[in-house]
């Protein structure tokens, strides 16, 4: 089975990207979901940034509809967001398709995004300048342990007054911080992908630790969850 039947979706994005090969306003198009993987499967949404001329964000905005309903069978369109244009549409299939329309002023930091087109070299000036940045530096480090611990201290005060829900959420984002620290530890190629395929990278004993941090609706289990929680986290392991 070839991958264009695996991922029918690239058919799409080929489309998408031809449409936006046509516009003159358009500079540069990067490729930034799981689609830029080398496991793509057929539920991984399309993410594109689109760069284009200088201009205001209504001209953009009318830039990224009239790119999405050039390639047919969009079903639904949202804004997400205005400052800069962010669509998200749902096309036939059903396959998600976000979009995102910028300016070089408003280009948004390499992350690892993959280059469709790229008129003017932009966006490998800004890959090649951004490279060295990809490391995990120890300020990093210093501001998740930071987090983490203010966390930590707030679910104590939440569990005491019987904020439930809240000391949830608080725990939830401790785990979060908990998965970078592991993700640091056991993938240096991509450090910053928070969950994405973080069961190949994990040894059992992180999946164990990990699985601890899970809790019911209940003070003692949210509470020994978060002691779980402070026990594996150990930026230095």
């Amino acid at each position: 089975m070839t991958q264009a039947m695996q991922v029918p979706q690239l058919a799409l994005l080929e489309r998408l990207v031809d449409s936006l090969r046509a516009m003159p306003e358009v500079r540069a198009v990067a490729l930034r979901s799981a689609l830029n993987t080398s496991q793509p499967d057929s539920y991984t949404p399309i993410d594109l940034f689109v760069v284009v001329r200088e201009s205001n964000a209504e001209a953009q905005l009318k830039l990224g509809r009239a790119a999405l309903q050039s390639i047919g069978r969009i079903q639904w369109v949202s804004l997400l967001s205005l400052l800069p244009p962010q669509l998200r549409a749902l096309a036939e299939g059903p396959f998600r398709i976000d979009l995102t329309v910028v300016t070089p002023a408003t280009l948004p930091a390499y992350d690892g995004w993959r280059i469709l087109l790229d008129h003017d070299g932009l966006l490998r000036e800004r890959a090649r300048h951004s490279i060295l940045g990809d490391a995990v530096r120890p300020e990093h480090v210093v501001e998740l342990c930071d987090a983490f611990w203010w966390r930590i201290f707030e679910s104590v005060g939440q569990l005491k007054r019987g904020q439930v829900w809240q000391a949830f959420h608080q725990l939830g984002v401790c785990r979060d911080n908990l998965v970078q620290i592991m993700r640091w530890r056991r993938d240096a190629e991509r450090p910053f992908e928070g969950f994405y395929n973080l069961e190949r990278y994990l040894t059992p004993e992180d999946q164990q630790a990990l699985a601890q941090t899970l809790a019911a609706y209940d003070l003692r289990s949210i509470a020994a969850a978060l002691l779980f929680a402070a026990d594996a986290f150990d930026p230095a392991a």
